[in-house]
């Protein structure tokens, strides 16, 4: 009886320390944890509880605002990980704090995908070239490092079905093997599901490569770390108390001079942001994040003008690229809403580069904006 009464005391005092923190603490309107705004307070009206609304956006609202609400969640998965649990949502969980994303082909969305890719390209003068590089995820590299049992998908596997179902039109450029060869190194972030600068040369040496030309040597470019204590998106979907920190390597091209001109008219002589660098997400210090349309000018030898249609994957890759195209005209589909070929032509393009990684392909359904 007296354990008991103890219990009910613990709990009770838990309950009425977060009751009061919720009363006399303000509101938060942004979470860093997890990099994304809060809900609002609910409007309280006869129709919005009458059709149940007001008593979701209350759930809602109480959920975002929970007192030390990060810290149970990592105290919550710290739990699951001690008893044995190593994926976390749609994550998988290293004892050494380094996580993957599960990854589930999804055949039916790949298939729709690579029906407009090939439409578009059927649509292109033939004098323009169309090569896609399709870069795998870090799970598409470290299969080995998925748990035991665990029904993750295989990227190889979808990236033989790619190449079956692409049009001959395109030519289908992958740096799989490259990244494989060099799985030692650090290619991708730990916490992120983006691949670190070290990564993409490999993707920018396999698109050279492909191209019939030679990709300037790792050692020719400088490096910097930009930052080292960065913990991202995959961090985000499921924090634990051991998760790694990783470094943000930066590679600069000798005598590469560059502007670049935002959707906006803003112009820079520089692919960095470096005010990302004091937000959580970090990775947005390359390009400011992904931009609708984004003009990049080099002084790289050539006259090509590359229309570059890309995931945020090619944030990072695009300082290597602007060392052998001097003109390249960058589009996100998912916020530019433009004719795109009339956009071709005004910008007197000649050649034209997919940049995507395999998630992307599996599961974005931006594509149809290819032919609209």
């Amino acid at each position: 009886m007296r354990q008991d009464t103890i219990t009910l005391a613990i709990f009770g005092g838990f309950l009425a320390v977060f009751s009061l923190g919720m009363l006399l603490l303000p509101g938060r309107t942004f979470s860093q944890m997890e990099n994304r705004p809060l809900s609002s307070p609910p409007r309280f009206t006869l129709s919005s509880v009458m059709d149940g609304s007001f008593a979701k956006e209350s759930e809602r609202y109480l959920s975002d605002q929970a007192v030390a609400k990060d810290a149970l969640v990592i105290l919550k998965n710290d739990l699951s990980f001690a008893m044995g649990q190593r994926q976390l949502g749609e994550v998988y969980v290293s004892a050494e704090g380094a996580y993957l994303s599960r990854y589930q082909e999804n055949r039916a969305q790949i298939d729709r995908n690579l029906a407009q890719i090939n439409r578009f390209a059927a649509s292109v003068p033939e004098r323009m070239p169309i090569s896609l590089l399709l870069v795998p995820n870090a799970v598409g590299v470290y299969p080995e490092n998925t748990p035991a049992l665990s029904d993750c998908g295989s990227q190889a596997d979808t990236l033989a079905y790619v190449k079956q179902r692409l049009s001959g039109r395109v030519q289908l450029l992958s740096p799989y093997e490259k990244l494989a060869a060099h799985k030692e190194e650090a290619l991708y972030y730990q916490t992120d599901h983006h691949w670190t600068m070290r990564g993409a040369y490999y993707g920018y040496a396999a698109l050279m490569e492909g191209l019939g030309r030679e990709p300037l040597p790792l050692s020719a470019f400088g490096t910097s770390i930009l930052a080292d204590e960065f913990q991202g998106s995959l961090y985000s979907k499921a924090p634990v108390s051991f998760a790694a920190h990783d470094e943000m390597p930066y590679y600069q091209a000798p005598g590469l001079r560059v502007q670049l001109t935002y959707d906006d008219g803003t112009k820079t002589d520089t692919f960095l942001h470096p005010d990302a660098l004091l937000q959580k997400d970090k990775y947005t210090v390359f390009t400011g994040g992904n931009q609708p349309s984004l003009q990049v000018s080099s002084n790289a030898a050539g006259t090509e003008r590359v229309l570059v249609l890309k995931d945020s994957y090619a944030n990072c890759l695009l300082p290597y690229l602007a060392t052998a195209f001097p003109e390249m005209s960058v589009l996100d589909l998912r916020y530019f809403r433009g004719d795109l070929a009339a956009y071709i032509q005004e910008h007197s393009i000649t050649r034209i580069l997919l940049c995507y990684n395999i998630d992307f392909l599996n599961t974005d359904d931006h594509f149809i904006y290819l032919n609209q």
